[in-house]
């Protein structure tokens, strides 16, 4: 597997999907097969996100994801909204969803 995307966070940016990832993401019960996956997925990516927050401390992230943890990333959270409560995420998370979107056309 090939490392074709690699999503850049600030520091705020990366805390808050990690604790978007905790809140929201890990303890999700997928109703389907097709929730399942894309719930592995995304397990990957924030495995990822986690090794990276847990390394050396920086003003910026970065993360590189395989062709299959991209697409996940893009199905997972594009249309999705959570409220009120996740506004900042949620406008970072588009700009990466334009971004994969972009790199996929």
């Amino acid at each position: 597997m090939r490392a074709i995307m690699k999503l850049t966070f600030t520091q705020p940016q990366a805390n808050a999907l990690f604790d978007l990832f905790q809140d929201q993401i890990l303890p999700d019960n997928p109703f389907d097969l097709d929730e399942k996956l894309l719930q592995i997925l995304m397990i990957k990516v924030f495995k990822k996100l986690r090794a990276k927050l847990e390394g050396k401390p920086g003003q910026g992230y970065s993360v590189s994801l395989s062709d299959e943890e991209t697409i996940a990333f893009y199905l997972y959270f594009n249309g999705r909204d959570y409220g009120q409560n996740y506004i900042y995420e949620q406008s970072f998370i588009r700009k990466q969803i334009q971004q994969i979107d972009k790199q996929y056309k």
